[in-house]
């Protein structure tokens, strides 16, 4: 009997210690947090363009063709120099550019030697009409012929419209930068400009002229 109450005893003690150790398998794991990564994008932020008080860019040839070639526009007018007028177009092209991608086209026909004979070409839609603070304007041309030409630059201002022109430069074929300086000479009534313009002199040969980033400079 007592044997049979020892066993007992030791099936019970068993048991108990079986429980405790299934107890403590049971034991819940620690919760580990996972950390959320947000990845920072970059956002692209458009360049600012400071513009600058000593200079205003009058065309570029960026937004479209604001150029009249003469041709026989003026015969409206009664001018009597129309015979020796050679402009024919006056458009924008992007054979070529200082800047961007397009540029200013004048194309004019073979003039004859003699007094007067020219290309006319001229813009009336101008971003600034006071000139008051400046006195020159400034360009990229390409002269495309194989000759040297003579170029003017020409205002017309005021009431009476007023003409103006400074002394002509000669361009040589190729690119080159130019300036016209009319803080003396080339352009009255400087407050109120309606008419710019360029007058192209000895094209002895068709061909054309290029101009890219007209500015006005103090």
């Amino acid at each position: 009997m007592k044997r049979i109450i020892l066993l007992s005893i030791i099936s019970t003690l068993v048991l108990v210690s079986c429980s405790k150790k299934e107890e403590k398998k049971i034991e819940a794991e620690p919760v580990v947090q996972q950390e959320t990564v947000i990845e920072a994008t970059e956002t692209e932020v458009a360049p600012v363009i400071e513009e600058s008080e000593d200079e205003v860019l009058l065309d570029d040839a960026e937004e479209g063709c604001y150029w009249n070639a003469v041709q026989d526009s003026w015969a409206e007018w009664g001018n009597k120099h129309l015979v020796t007028e050679f402009s024919m177009t006056a458009d924008v092209t992007e054979d070529w550019a200082s800047e961007g991608s397009s540029s200013i086209l004048f194309e004019y026909e073979t003039m004859p030697e003699g007094e007067g004979i020219s290309a006319h070409f001229y813009c009336t839609d101008l971003i600034e009409t006071d000139w008051s603070d400046f006195t020159t304007l400034t360009a990229t041309v390409n002269n495309t012929s194989s000759k040297n030409i003579l170029l003017q630059f020409y205002t017309k201002s005021g009431d009476n419209w007023a003409w103006s022109d400074t002394e002509a430069l000669t361009i040589e074929p190729g690119i080159k930068d130019i300036v016209f300086d009319f803080s003396e000479k080339g352009v009255s009534n400087k407050s109120k400009i309606l008419e710019m313009g360029f007058v192209i002199y000895e094209g002895y040969e068709k061909a054309s002229l290029m101009i890219d980033n007209i500015m006005l400079k103090k």
